[in-house]
């Protein structure tokens, strides 16, 4: 039998009342790895929600950082799991700016995990497609940055699926 770590967090009045605090516990709870690509194994772990929230609050500091070119730059590897995570939050306008970005700079292949290989194919890009990218990027900030956009679809999943987040 599989011995998983249970990330689950207590439930408390000042997590009730706080989301930010919320969601800096939930955070806090599964947050171990840096981001690199050893650590898909560590994020595996985690149930839907968990590895959700974890995946695009890495992609969310990333993108708010450096734009769409910071997350391919750095974590090309975990893109699979920001078009899971942002099917699983129904969070269409961000699904299909990513995807159009995807289309875009991949051309519709698969996008390699390979950071350097990715890292020349961004080098790569003519003006005309990096400004396609910034204003993709915009579109994902919409004036107050994707980690921010990103809280009320967190709200909304944890309200919905308290289970993967919460100890009895």
């Amino acid at each position: 039998m599989e011995n998983k770590p249970d990330f689950r967090i207590l439930r408390t009045e000042a997590n009730r009342e706080d989301y930010e605090q919320l969601f800096y516990e939930i955070e806090k709870s599964f947050w171990g790895p840096t981001g690199s690509v050893k650590d898909k194994e560590y994020v595996a772990q985690g149930n839907p929600g968990q590895r959700t929230l974890f995946v695009m609050t890495l992609f969310a500091r990333l993108v708010d950082n450096g734009g769409l070119t910071s997350f391919f730059e750095c974590t090309p590897y975990y893109t699979p799991e920001v078009q899971e995570a942002l099917k699983l939050l129904q969070f269409h306008d961000m699904e299909r700016a990513f995807a159009e970005a995807l289309a875009i700079i991949f051309e519709g292949k698969t996008v390699p995990e390979d950071i350097e290989v990715v890292r020349d194919m961004m080098d790569a890009l003519t003006d005309d497609v990096t400004r396609k990218i910034d204003t993709i990027t915009d579109r994902l900030y919409d004036g107050s940055g994707v980690e921010a956009r990103l809280f009320p679809y967190f709200k909304q999943y944890v309200d919905a699926h308290p289970e993967e987040f919460f100890k009895d």
